[in-house]
């Protein structure tokens, strides 16, 4: 077994050799506790809650909203110094329950892989403003709702029935695709950037169902539609797109964005921003491993991890984690 970051090269009980398998799909991902997201607010756009709660035809509702972050035609000085590998595999991002290291903002770089901890946290990012009206199913679980796995959806805790969209991605050989579930419509989108065709949307619609009976939907009639939308156009940018989708459906945005290497690069770069921007508080956050630590009275700008879990990671019994400054970045 040989392990690169999140990737996992391994041999099954035959000898037969498996590459670059994403270890988050080897194991169910359990949140630490509930995300919790705010209230509406008094400036709630009306096109996102009628995008959300009447979605006409299966058409997300057109909008003149700037995008989620401005684009700028050169990254941040801090985003360029992560992709430089000059940050040294710290944590610089908490959104809801998923926590971002340098190396998972790294693969925001052209012509990479996005991994599933960036695509899921900007997914809860997008919803943050949705109380009550949206929940993000995480990889883990639009995966195993696509797969059929009754063992897996049984971790399942939520209550479809109870928000207006659910929203998650699907990995299925190595390619993201976007699942978006309108529960009390009985509607669901299936959105691929290298094109849908019938016999996936009749999966879509069944494994939906399926997904829907193991809480109680038993008998209901559901319908999957697709929506016109750009195609990529290269191998390594299906990540962007079900993020930009994402975006669109939920910010009534145009799902027919331009998609030319240069825009795509600007959509990498304005996803990592967001995510480096919008991060929860990291103070008392172990910024090596992501685990909490005891509080004290150091009131300097670093700190020390004693954490017992954090000592097998790094052979030291103490180590000083230096705070990630974005103040080089807006």
């Amino acid at each position: 077994m040989n392990v690169d970051g999140k990737s996992i090269d391994l041999k099954d009980d035959k000898g037969r050799f498996c590459p670059k398998i994403n270890k988050d799909h080897l194991v169910h991902f359990l949140e630490e506790y509930p995300s919790k997201v705010p209230k509406l607010s008094d400036s709630f756009p009306v096109a996102v809650s009628s995008a959300l709660t009447n979605p006409p035809g299966f058409t997300p509702a057109a909008t003149t909203q700037p995008p989620v972050c401005a684009a700028t035609t050169q990254p941040p000085a801090l985003l360029q110094e992560i992709w430089a590998r000059k940050k040294g595999g710290t944590l610089c991002s908490k959104i809801g329950p998923y926590k971002l290291f340098t190396w998972d903002i790294e693969h925001l770089r052209p012509g990479e892989l996005l991994e599933s901890e960036v695509i899921n946290a900007y997914l809860s990012y997008l919803i943050k403003n949705y109380a009550g009206k949206a929940y993000v199913l995480d990889s883990f679980q639009a995966t195993s709702i696509w797969q059929g796995n009754p063992s897996s959806m049984s971790f399942f805790a939520m209550n479809p029935g109870a928000y207006d969209v659910l929203i998650g991605t699907v990995n299925e050989n190595n390619h993201w695709t976007l699942l978006v579930i309108y529960p009390k419509k009985l509607r669901i989108l299936y959105l691929n950037s290298l094109g849908e065709n019938q016999s996936k949307l009749e999966h879509c619609k069944k494994a939906v169902s399926k997904f829907m009976a193991t809480k109680g939907n038993l008998g209901e009639k559901w319908e999957c539609g697709k929506v016109p939308h750009c195609l990529q156009k290269d191998d390594n940018s299906r990540g962007v797109f079900v993020c930009k989708f994402a975006e669109a459906i939920l910010k009534g945005g145009n799902l027919e964005f331009e998609s030319t290497v240069a825009n795509i690069n600007v959509i990498r770069q304005d996803i990592g921003l967001c995510l480096l921007q919008e991060t929860e508080d990291l103070s008392e956050l172990c910024l090596a491993c992501g685990d909490k630590y005891p509080y004290t009275e150091d009131t300097e700008d670093s700190w020390v991890c004693k954490l017992a879990n954090c000592s097998s990671f790094h052979p030291a019994s103490k180590h000083v984690i230096t705070s990630v400054s974005l103040s080089d970045s807006v």
